[in-house]
């Protein structure tokens, strides 16, 4: 979903499949920047763009199945925020064998 605004267009997100979603997408309108805000966390950080075809912009997006996020995105320059903080993949998943016994030292219930 989009709208137009003033300074730009806000765009509504929703990973609605099974898997990552983690690519360039390309928007319907320009860009010069763009805000990702996280509606559950509250979260806000200057999203990756660049220019795409026909002057549209391209964000760069990452979507865990179920997850949403808002992107307003603006069409002068502004003192950006912190960038937005992109997950990567550290390495191959690996498998803890065993039994494992996990003990809390502070925080939970009393």
């Amino acid at each position: 979903m989009r709208r137009a605004t003033e300074r730009g267009t806000d765009y509504f997100f929703a990973n609605l499949g099974a898997t990552t979603h983690s690519a360039w997408t390309r928007l319907g309108t320009p860009l010069h920047s763009a805000l990702l805000l996280d509606p559950l966390s509250g979260q806000v950080g200057a999203a990756a763009v660049r220019p795409g075809p026909a002057g549209q912009g391209q964000v760069y997006l990452q979507l865990a199945p179920g997850e949403t996020v808002l992107l307003r995105t603006a069409r002068t320059g502004a003192a950006p925020p912190a960038p937005w903080p992109y997950r990567e993949v550290a390495g191959p998943p690996v498998t803890l064998n065993g039994s494992w016994q996990v003990t809390f030292l502070k925080g939970g219930p009393q």
